[in-house]
């Protein structure tokens, strides 16, 4: 997650891999939004280190 302001933006790790601009954003006060849609009943979880490191080396 990356936080800008009132808003966070989530990139999956897709969009890390291939530096995109992220689908999903996260506002504080209005819940998360996949490009301008509100999601309903999100879970978030946490990618592994190994998982960053290997889309980094590629």
């Amino acid at each position: 997650m990356q936080a800008r302001g009132e808003k966070s933006l989530v990139f999956t790790e897709h969009e890390w891999g291939k530096t995109d601009t992220p689908a999903f954003e996260l506002h504080v006060r209005m819940g998360m939004y996949c490009r301008g849609v509100q999601v309903l009943g999100y879970s978030l979880e946490p990618i592994s280190v190994e998982a960053i490191k290997a889309v980094e080396a590629s």
